[in-house]
């Protein structure tokens, strides 16, 4: 299988510490990302 990289701009890496709409989805990716399911990558 070949590796998924998720890339998240920093709307979505403030999603990850303010509740707000999206924030449910960004928990989700960063929850594969724990689990070695995806790679995180950000370009800030």
């Amino acid at each position: 299988m070949k590796e998924q990289i998720v890339y998240l701009g920093s709307s979505a890496i403030i999603k990850r510490c303010i509740k707000e709409p999206g924030s449910d989805y960004v928990r989700k990716t960063y929850l594969k990302c724990y689990s070695g399911d995806i790679t995180l990558s950000c370009n800030i």
